[in-house]
C-alpha cells in the first residue's frame, strides 16, 4: 500500500471528491439498483449536493496529492464513504474507516451506526470484515430495497 494521507475535507476537494462519487456509485451500485436508476441518482446531482452540504463532515484520503477515497461522518454515523474503483479492495477504504472510528470514538461517542442496502453486498461485507455487526434489517423500503443497518462499539474493535 502506497503512503497515505488523510485529513479534512476543503472547498478545493469538492470537485474531486464529486467525480470520485459519482465514478464510484456508476461502477459499484448498477448491481443491485439498476441503470436506470443510478442514471436519475447521478444526473439528478444529488450526491454532489449532499457532498457539498457535508463537507464540514468530510474527511478525504490521498495517496501522494489524489483524493482517493472520502468519508462523510457526523455524529455517530458514518454516512457516506466513497473509494474511488481503482483503488477498492486494497485496504484504502479499510484504513479511512478505522481513523473515521478513532476520531469518532475519541469524541465520546460509544457506539457507531452506519446503514446500506442488503443487495449493496460489497457495502455489507465491507463493514462486517471490519468488525461492524449488523443490527436491524426494515424491508419496508421503498423502491423494494432491505436496509440494513449496523453498528461498531469500541469493545468491537480488535486489539
Amino acid at each position: 500500500m502506497e503512503k497515505l494521507h488523510i485529513r479534512k475535507a476543503t472547498t478545493d476537494d469538492l470537485p474531486a471528491m464529486q467525480t470520485l462519487a459519482r465514478e464510484a456509485i456508476s461502477t459499484s451500485y448498477r448491481a443491485y439498483l439498476g441503470d436506470k436508476l443510478v442514471d436519475w441518482f447521478i444526473e439528478s446531482g444529488g450526491i454532489d449536493e449532499e457532498i457539498t452540504e457535508k463537507l464540514d463532515y468530510c474527511e478525504v484520503l490521498l495517496t501522494q496529492d489524489t483524493i482517493i477515497a472520502f468519508a462523510i461522518c457526523a455524529q455517530q454515523t458514518i454516512q457516506l464513504m466513497m473509494v474511488d474503483p481503482a483503488f477498492q479492495r486494497q485496504g484504502y477504504g479499510s484504513s479511512l474507516l478505522a481513523h473515521c472510528e478513532a476520531a469518532l470514538f475519541k469524541s465520546g461517542v460509544g457506539k457507531l451506526l452506519v446503514e446500506t442496502f442488503m443487495n449493496n453486498k460489497q457495502a455489507v461485507d465491507f463493514f462486517v470484515k471490519n468488525n461492524w455487526q449488523i443490527v436491524r434489517q426494515d424491508s419496508s423500503v421503498a423502491f423494494g430495497f432491505t436496509k440494513v443497518y449496523l453498528e461498531k462499539t469500541e469493545k468491537n474493535i480488535p486489539h
